[in-house]
């Protein structure tokens, strides 16, 4: 049980890590002009160890952001960690609960 609520907090505070950079995308679905942001499904071009920083709203404020910096290759394992996460998830299914 302690498992899975650990697990459930881990994939949890990875895709709030990530809500923020896809919510810099305006309404009509191009990317914002901000920054190096660039869309979650881009393909990985240039050096892996250049160092790429976005900025991320601190989880439980709609206020407070911080300044994140890791090499290209670190966001893609980031994302691909995260990625993984939800997809096992999903396939597991939603945890029963007991009464």
């Amino acid at each position: 049980m302690r498992l899975k609520i650990l697990l459930a907090t881990a994939l949890t505070c990875s895709v709030l890590g990530f809500a923020p950079a896809l919510a810099d995308e305006p309404p009509g679905g191009a990317p914002a002009q901000t920054g190096t942001w660039q869309p979650p499904s881009a393909p990985s071009a240039g050096d892996p160890d250049e160092v790429i920083c976005k900025v991320q709203h601190k989880t439980g404020s709609r206020v407070q952001t911080e300044k994140v910096c890791m090499t290209r290759r670190d966001w893609e394992v980031q994302a691909k960690s995260a990625s993984d996460a939800v997809s096992e998830q999903q396939r597991r299914g939603a945890p029963q609960s007991v009464h």
